[in-house]
């Protein structure tokens, strides 16, 4: 019989699991037990504290609270940290799985755009265990205690889980609250400036495309609370990945459609995502914009090198690669875009960090040449605050795990929202059109935490 989360016989059931364990000093040890169901969205991450990731479509919502052990590193070399960091972690790591759920204990781990990036609190890259972590799959729910080893039994995990659970969210409460825009960063006119040189560089041959990013702040008429956000970026982006991380001063908010890698055993994938249209409300014009989409030589400028590149970027890793003849259209809530998915098969000892280092950051929010992209980024003042356009995921004990890019994204902090949004500058890029992509993709986020009402004025004004 499975007993909800909060029922005094999960926490008998996974003290008894846990206390089964002996782990040594300083090494890890996780116990999972099978809890019932807590029904469709699965837990409410609480305001803070916490890291949540979801897939509706794909019925997959984690909910990490507390933290067992964190980790962060930064620079050139933050990869093959990770991985070096990632093998002893695993060496010793102990896991009671009492009820056969098969499901492995993971850490989370986040990392902002450059290896230098640092804003708004974040470490450069950030690994965190949860010390609990609720899961919700197709195939059932579990609660997973993790703690650091020290001689003892692991009564004070338990306690604090005891107390974690307790506070997790129940309800949704309101999301709607009227934002006021505040402030574009960079404004209009130098962001407009910067997509015009973009284009007469690339029309001058000195790089193919480069992605630009915008910032824009709103501000609520009060505290905005995770717990109504959540669910609310969940029903109206079901296909998206949906994820919250708490930080010192705020949560990063985010529905992501871009998956920068999913690694099963040694099956990777991993999405080219590039090229815009909006979504419109008949079916004729829905389609009629996605012929378009289709059709557009701009946008195969845009959707083609991210294609090449990741295939570029996989091809030493892989005994094989598969790579789609035509690119598939993703429709999501407010936008389509171009989507193809490369799978491949990694070779024996490749892991989950180098596969990252070889693809971060594609040219769906870099650009290509991937290095001279990144140094015109530098050169003309590209900022991105808050891991925008670098990746939030999770790595399992066996070396599973799954990245998605930092995209749809929002900074909140109390009543104060930062959205944040980018375009693919090509040889036929308008700038005013690129503009108008960037708010559409703003809309995103907007429309979750505004009333419809008044974020209509708000899109329209410019900053």
């Amino acid at each position: 019989m499975l007993f909800p989360l909060d029922h005094p016989r999960t926490l008998e059931r996974l003290g008894a699991a846990a206390r089964s364990l002996r782990p040594p000093p300083g090494g890890l040890a996780s116990a999972t037990v099978a809890v019932a169901s807590p029904g469709e969205t699965g837990w409410l991450p609480p305001d803070g504290g916490c890291v949540a990731w979801s897939q509706p479509s794909r019925e997959l919502n984690l909910l990490g609270l507390g933290s067992a052990l964190g980790w962060s590193s930064g620079g050139s070399g933050r990869f093959a940290e990770l991985e070096a960091h990632l093998g002893g972690l695993r060496q010793g790591w102990q896991h009671a799985d009492p009820d056969g759920t098969g499901l492995e204990p993971l850490a989370f781990v986040g990392f902002a755009y450059g290896p230098g990036d640092r804003a708004e609190g974040f470490p450069n890259l950030e690994l965190r265990i949860p010390e609990l972590l609720l899961a919700r799959r197709a195939t059932g729910a579990t609660v997973t205690l993790t703690w650091v080893g020290d001689g003892n039994t692991p009564g004070a995990a338990l306690s604090r889980a005891a107390a974690r659970i307790a506070g997790i969210a129940q309800s949704a409460g309101s999301a709607h609250l009227p934002l006021e825009r505040v402030a574009a960063m960079p404004s209009d006119e130098i962001w407009l400036a910067r997509v015009r040189q973009a284009v007469a560089d690339i029309r001058g041959g000195h790089l193919d495309k480069v992605v630009l990013s915008r910032r824009v702040r709103f501000r609520a008429p009060e505290p905005i609370g995770i717990p109504a956000v959540v669910p609310a970026c969940q029903a109206r982006f079901p296909d998206c990945t949906v994820f919250a991380w708490s930080h010192p001063g705020g949560m990063l908010l985010g529905a992501s459609p871009e998956r920068l890698l999913a690694l099963r055993g040694r099956q990777v994938v991993s999405d080219a995502i590039a090229g815009t249209a909006a979504r419109a409300a008949s079916a004729a014009e829905d389609g009629r914009l996605e012929v378009g989409l289709r059709t557009s030589g701009k946008i195969g400028q845009e959707h083609h090198p991210v294609v090449t590149s990741i295939a570029r970027q996989l091809l030493p890793l892989c005994e094989s690669l598969d790579l789609p003849d035509q690119p598939k259209v993703l429709k999501l809530a407010n936008a389509q875009h171009l989507w193809s998915a490369i799978a491949g098969r990694l070779k024996p000892g490749v892991g989950i960090a180098e596969v990252l280092a070889r693809l971060h950051p594609t040219p769906a929010v870099g650009g290509a040449p991937r290095q001279t992209a990144l140094a015109w980024q530098s050169r003309h003042g590209e900022l991105r605050g808050a891991w925008y356009a670098g990746a939030v995921g999770w790595i399992a004990r066996d070396g599973d795990g799954e990245f998605s890019v930092v995209l749809r994204s929002a900074w909140i902090s109390g009543n104060s929202v930062d959205l944040f949004a980018g375009a693919g500058i090509v040889a036929e890029s308008d700038p005013d059109a690129e503009l108008g992509e960037t708010e559409l993709k703003l809309g995103a986020m907007l429309d979750v935490l505004d009333q419809a009402h008044d974020a209509e004025p708000a899109r329209r004004q410019r900053g």
